[in-house]
């Protein structure tokens, strides 16, 4: 199926170029190239970025205008994470900030092109060996290659992300054949990485595709089902918080639903004993993950090893209640806009990104989530009156 969306504004080419530059080194990055492009060339291309932002936002004469609630929030949310000494979060909202006036369908297809090339040049590179070609091991012996990423969720995790992306523009109408074609290579992909999890995400993706399009024969049972939807994301912060602290090692039944989540339950509970909760974040958790280090040490795996891969809990720890409760109000106030503007298939998507949220942090990064642009340019749209009341529902 041929998907056309048109050519972009020639004010949001400066947006876009700096998007694809961001977009494809943060690939770069978190493969072994890390290991051997200087850390100085990744901060030079952020500059570039932000320079190529700024520049769009001039050719939109927006930059000091209007919005002034908007640049509070973003400066507040920059601050606790420069507080925190995470920087890399803090740039990844600005450049979610920067692309609130670009067409959505054009960000959606620059990810997949730039998503697609970079996982290319990753995986040739590493076949060839340009980089690292590593292979790890489960704890049950289970061989798993990592494409040439410096963990094997990486590359699977881009790849959810670029199907995401193709949904959105593709406005949820995908055939039968393409959808089996897409579930076959999430099975290869799978069969290589054993992401389990990442493969039943894109195997969900594709099912709530098909139930979505036999849905729209029945339009007053969707329109309760996407109302039910609103607030999914608090509602997956308590469920998170009371299934974690509730976790028993003791009990047979727990740790079989821990041993299919990969001992998240556990790690999870662990951290909440061990570091607790704070009002605005704590900036001494130490998390130890399983990726390799971006200079290619390998990670020392121990007995009491923490780390969170639920995106509700991380955000918690390590952002704090208020950062928490601000992203929860945002996340559940877009979900009432797309309610109200009938854009179902955004709504979906918002919703599987609550439920890849359950077993992955990594959704927090554009680079792995291209939905955290159009979480800010439905807001943005939303209070911008006159594009308000020209605006109509998508369907």
């Amino acid at each position: 199926m041929k998907v056309s969306i048109g050519q972009p504004k020639q004010k949001d080419c400066f947006f876009l170029l700096g998007y694809t530059l961001y977009l494809f080194f943060q690939i770069l990055k978190y493969s072994f190239y890390s290991a051997i492009i200087p850390d100085i060339v990744f901060k030079g291309v952020l500059a570039l970025c932000l320079g190529l932002f700024i520049c769009g936002e001039l050719m939109y004469g927006k930059l000091f205008r209007k919005n002034i609630l908007e640049y509070f929030c973003i400066v507040f949310f920059v601050a606790i994470c420069l507080y925190l000494h995470f920087a890399n979060l803090s740039f990844v909202i600005l450049v979610v900030f920067f692309g609130r006036n670009t067409d959505f369908k054009h960000i959606c297809q620059t990810t997949i092109i730039v998503t697609a090339i970079g996982l290319g040049v990753v995986f040739i590179s590493a076949k060839i060996g340009l980089i690292t070609d590593y292979y790890g091991y489960r704890g049950d012996g289970t061989k798993r290659s990592y494409l040439g990423f410096r963990y094997p969720l990486f590359a699977p995790g881009f790849l959810v992300n670029m199907l995401v992306a193709y949904i959105y523009i593709s406005n949820a109408k995908i055939t039968v054949l393409k959808g089996i074609a897409i579930a076959a290579f999430s099975y290869l992909v799978f069969s290589i990485t054993d992401a389990r999890l990442s493969f039943l995400l894109s195997i969900s993706m594709i099912v709530m595709v098909f139930l979505y399009q036999w849905g729209k024969k029945h339009t007053h049972r969707k329109s309760i089902i996407h109302k039910l939807m609103i607030p999914i994301f608090p509602a997956f912060t308590v469920v998170s918080l009371i299934i974690t602290m509730l976790y028993s090692a003791n009990d047979y039944r727990w740790r079989f639903i821990d041993s299919i989540l990969a001992k998240r339950l556990q790690y999870g509970q662990r951290s909440l004993l061990l570091y607790g909760v704070k009002l605005f974040g704590n900036a001494n958790i130490d998390w130890a993950g399983f990726s390799i280090g971006s200079d290619g040490t390998l990670p020392i795996y121990t007995a009491d090893m923490v780390y969170v891969d639920n995106v509700y809990i991380h955000i918690l720890q390590r952002y704090g209640i208020v950062f928490t409760l601000l992203v929860l109000i945002t996340l559940t106030h877009v979900m009432v806009i797309l309610y109200k503007k009938k854009d179902y298939v955004l709504q979906m998507l918002f919703a599987l990104f609550a439920i890849h949220g359950l077993i992955d942090n990594q959704v927090i990064y554009v680079c792995f989530n291209v939905l955290l642009f159009a979480m800010f340019i439905e807001i943005h749209a939303f209070y911008n009156w006159p594009s308000r009341k020209k605006s109509v529902p998508r369907e």
